[in-house]
């Protein structure tokens, strides 16, 4: 690891910055969650797309779950390029699909 001190957080359950100055998982989870919040109030009844990195997805998905730091391994790791689907209404969200990755299929036939 060329972050030792942060490895060994991960280890220990520790949720540190990580690279040492970077974000939490916490914080991510906060960020993600203020973002798709906006996404909603700003687009009522529309589908939106929005592109992410899978570990900042996962901190999403973790917050409309209900889950921290600790709980976060419960929730997959994201493939790389794999989707999840969030539905929202005026008060609540809902993970509707997770790690979706029909775009790395082999074609058919």
């Amino acid at each position: 690891s060329t972050d030792p001190v942060g490895f060994a957080g991960l280890v220990s359950g520790t949720d540190a910055p990580r690279g040492g100055d970077g974000e939490t998982f916490a914080t991510v989870q906060k960020r993600m969650r203020a973002g798709l919040d906006d996404m909603v109030a700003g687009h009522a009844g529309a589908t939106v797309g929005a592109v992410s990195h899978g570990g900042s997805t996962r901190a999403l998905a973790a917050d409309v779950l209900g889950m921290d730091f600790g709980s976060r391994h419960r929730l997959a790791v994201m493939h790389n390029t794999g989707m999840a689907r969030f539905v929202a209404s005026e008060d609540s969200v809902a993970l509707a699909a997770w790690n979706l990755t029909p775009h790395l299929a082999p074609p058919a036939g």
